[in-house]
């Protein structure tokens, strides 16, 4: 989930991998043999148990925010790919999700249920199949307002030289995770 933000670059997927990621570094820091001082130590703690409550409260967001049209988040992330360019590849829609052709099937099984939206078979790949917006896919995008519309307001308070900042010291904390 700038100051106007861009979810995109907080998939639902992105947050909980480094969710994962920030437990299972917590578990290693409190466990390890390595010589932390006590104010390193309670520094990488205050840090991770803050970036995993941002998690939490981005995932509350996202969900008051899908919950009005009776959608989950990751449907809600795959209608706005199809948004923004109707009739896109399976194997893309999993690329930009960071997910798993298998897991991004769920989501598109249970969007075809709801009548959002529906596959059309590759003309020049058989094994490979389009996924397009239904009308009423289409119409939804009307009644469910953006998602900065939410996280356009989270940072107030906050310059663009401080979100980037943050932004760049996120990026290294998150690359130096192994």
């Amino acid at each position: 989930m700038f100051v106007v933000i861009k979810i995109d670059s907080m998939r639902q997927q992105e947050v909980k991998m480094i969710n994962t990621r920030i437990n299972w570094v917590v578990h290693m820091v409190k466990t390890s043999t390595c010589e932390f001082n006590s104010d390193e130590s309670s520094a990488i703690m205050d840090v991770l148990q803050l970036i995993n409550k941002i998690g939490k409260k981005l995932d509350r967001l996202q969900n008051q925010l899908v919950q009005t049209v009776n959608i989950t988040p990751p449907q809600y992330f795959i209608l706005q790919i199809l948004w923004k360019g109707d009739g896109i590849p399976f194997k893309d829609i999993a690329s930009a999700c960071c997910c798993t052709r298998s897991t991004i099937t769920g989501i598109i099984d249970t969007l075809e249920r709801k009548g959002l939206v529906y596959r059309e078979p590759n003309p020049d790949d058989r094994r490979s199949q389009f996924i397009k917006l239904t009308p009423e896919g289409k119409a939804l995008q009307n009644s469910v307002p953006p998602m900065e519309t939410i996280f356009g307001t989270c940072c107030n308070g906050m310059g663009a030289t401080e979100l980037g900042q943050l932004r760049n010291l996120l990026f290294k904390f998150f690359n130096v995770i192994p």
